[in-house]
């Protein structure tokens, strides 16, 4: 058995990064705990002003937390936080919740899901 003692990066944690960031959605990726792992090039653009659930989260922050107790006063956002923490415990397989993004110019629906 070979020991690793290289605290460099992680070529896996690199690959996962950059398959990730080709997706053209908003991705985070959460550890068992809820935390925020890595996140994708679209979710670094699209950021806080753009309304999207959990937009104003960055790597370490735990995701349900921001989305229950965040700037948006959405019931969805708060029912979302529920939903991926059961994802996470295992009570469920999957939450998904679908929501209005309002902006200044025009408005659209948006979907996050959590398995």
């Amino acid at each position: 058995m070979r020991e690793v003692t290289d605290a460099g990066p992680n070529p896996v944690d690199e690959l996962v990064r950059d398959s990730i960031d080709v997706i053209a959605s908003g991705i985070a990726v959460l550890d068992g705990n809820g935390s925020i792992t890595a996140v994708n090039d679209m979710w670094r653009k699209q950021g806080p002003e753009a309304g999207y659930l959990g937009g104003a989260t960055e790597v370490g922050d735990t995701f349900s937390e921001v989305c229950a107790n965040g700037e948006l006063p959405l019931l969805e956002a708060r029912r979302f936080a529920e939903d991926v923490r059961a994802v996470i415990s295992g009570q469920e397989s999957v939450a998904t919740v679908e929501y209005e993004v309002v902006g200044e110019e025009n408005s659209h629906w948006a979907q996050s899901r959590a398995q």
